[in-house]
């Protein structure tokens, strides 16, 4: 990772915990999964770091339009996205504070 200037240690365990819980989503990618579940393998492991997610933005599927579905919610949700199939294109950018 790179990192401009010299980060302080609470902004280097920020950046070590949005990397690790983006992997652990990335794990769970494959067909038949459902999207909804990213969120809450994303927000468990930030909270247990002591951090939150951003629940006003979220990643998204790709399409002829840039933005499109399925939205991908970086924290524990129910909404009813689908399931991930081979071919869909989609991101996962999780957005992390050390507030709330």
């Amino acid at each position: 990772m790179f990192v401009a200037g010299e980060p302080d240690e609470k902004a280097k365990k920020l950046i070590q915990t949005t990397y690790d819980c983006w992997v652990k989503a990335l794990d769970f990618v494959k067909p038949g999964n459902d999207y909804k579940d990213i969120g809450a393998i994303i927000e468990d492991h930030v909270v247990e770091n002591g951090f939150s997610t951003v629940r006003n933005f979220c990643g998204h599927g790709i399409g002829s339009v840039f933005h499109t579905n399925p939205n991908i919610y970086h924290y524990r949700n129910t909404e009813p996205n689908g399931k991930m199939d081979a071919g869909h294109t989609f991101t996962i950018e999780p957005m992390i504070c050390e507030g709330s």
